[in-house]
């Protein structure tokens, strides 16, 4: 059985949310950002601040998490507090309604046409093929159930995936990072202790996002510690 790992702190930040570790030219930023803007712009109808919630094609309300297509420029948005999946096409004004959920929070896109998508209060993972109804199961309890087993979940809130097809989830008011074998629904903690709140190397509080770097090192947002860390190759 492999060992928990011990981190490292990369940086200080307060409450930080997300990270990235993607690198990119300036001019391919600056095209990403452009391209970004504008869509933002057209998916919520208004770029003002203190706007209203809102139900409609060109609102949402308490959005979480985003995605861009790389090829065709749609765009998809887990509108959290509406509970739904929207997409936008690049330089439509309304969004589509792709998937219904419950408190939708981080949303990846794999493959190219496969969302996956935390639905946090529902305390699972979940996967939808562009184009087909519903969503299949990916991790955590399909009735909604939170726990500290293998195979449940607690407030799931971000998910990423390395080249093998594995999936590492930050299972935020569980206080842990687990580990998924490609296709598995039991799970491994990696990083922190299943219902224990800590801020030394080894124990975490309320981790809100994961991401790997190029050497499948593991960094985590560990949210109510105000620090990133750093967990070395699984």
């Amino acid at each position: 059985m492999r060992q928990q790992r011990k981190s490292s702190i990369v940086t200080v930040s307060h409450h930080p949310r997300h990270q990235s570790l993607h690198k990119s030219s300036s001019s391919n930023i600056k095209k990403r950002n452009n391209l970004t803007k504008k869509s933002l712009s057209q998916a919520s109808g208004s770029t003002k601040t203190n706007c209203p919630c809102g139900n409609a094609n060109n609102q949402l309300c308490t959005p979480y998490g985003i995605a861009l297509h790389p090829t065709s420029g749609t765009l998809y948005m887990s509108d959290y507090s509406n509970h739904r999946i929207m997409s936008y096409t690049f330089g439509a004004n309304n969004g589509t309604l792709v998937l219904g959920g419950n408190g939708p929070g981080q949303i990846i896109l794999s493959y190219l046409h496969l969302l996956v998508i935390t639905n946090s209060a529902a305390n699972n993972i979940v996967q939808h093929i562009s184009g087909m109804s519903g969503w299949t199961l990916v991790a955590g309890n399909i009735n909604g159930s939170s726990g500290t087993a293998s195979t449940r979940l607690f407030y799931p809130t971000d998910v990423t995936f390395d080249p093998m097809g594995n999936m590492y989830v930050a299972d935020s008011s569980n206080h842990r990072i687990q580990f998924f074998y490609a296709d598995h629904l039991n799970d491994t903690t990696i990083a922190g202790m299943s219902g224990v709140v800590g801020n030394n190397a080894t124990t975490l509080n309320e981790p809100r996002s994961v991401k790997l770097d190029s050497q499948l090192n593991l960094y985590v947002v560990d949210t109510f510690n105000s620090r990133i860390q750093k967990f070395l190759r699984y």
